[in-house]
């Protein structure tokens, strides 16, 4: 591995330290093969370990943490629900929602038990972006009933996978359909597919895609 000098470059970085550290070889102290690595002293100490622990690959390889990831505060029935109250109106005395003002009404509201204002603006902003649009279901105006339903939709979402009730999903996409002016030229052994940039505007189409997720 290190003579073709294939692979990322910290496998390459183990290796050396493995290599070095042979006993078949000159004896180099710990600090004298990190100085020649040029690498932490602590880092030649984890890579001997790992190889008399664990092997040969775990040593090639970097430690994996061990810690859990850390779950998403809002998750998709609780980002919807930031979305609606950005959109609504904001409090009176207000001209508009800010960071602050959110993350304090999503914690009043019970929706969440902690958030900075920090997280709301990411989930916004991953959700909205600047100089251009993007469609929304927008409650109406006192919109209880409206709200109750989507509510009812977003708990049929999270409902586990049961074979006796599946869960349907549809979609739906307009294309436009074109026909080639020209006979593309197929791939060969040599060249990919060639076709021409020209073509010609051949009516429209809905295409409906029914998927069921829970299942794969």
């Amino acid at each position: 591995m290190v003579r073709k000098g294939k692979g990322p470059a910290y496998r390459k970085k183990h290796a050396y330290i493995l290599l070095n550290s042979d006993i078949n070889k000159p004896k180099k102290s710990d600090q004298e093969i990190a100085d020649y690595i040029h690498c932490h002293l602590q880092t030649v100490n984890n890579i001997h370990k790992r190889f008399v622990e664990e092997g040969l690959e775990a040593a090639l390889e970097r430690k994996q943490r061990e810690t859990p990831p850390t779950p998403n505060i809002l998750d998709g029935e609780n980002e919807a629900k930031l979305i609606i109250l950005a959109c609504s109106k904001p409090p009176d005395g207000r001209g508009c929602w800010t960071l602050r003002l959110l993350s304090d009404k999503l914690i009043e509201l019970e929706i969440v038990d902690t958030i900075s204002p920090n997280t709301v603006g990411r989930a916004l902003k991953k959700r909205v972006k600047t100089a251009s649009s993007k469609m929304w279901v927008i409650p109406p105006t006192q919109s209880d009933e409206f709200v109750a339903h989507m509510e009812d939709i977003l708990e049929l979402y999270r409902r586990p996978y049961s074979s006796y009730i599946p869960l349907i999903c549809m979609g739906e996409q307009p294309i436009q359909l074109i026909k080639e002016v020209r006979t593309p030229l197929p791939a060969g052994q040599n060249h990919v597919e060639k076709y021409d940039y020209e073509y010609q505007r051949n009516g429209t189409a809905n295409v409906l895609m029914f998927t069921e997720p829970l299942k794969g």
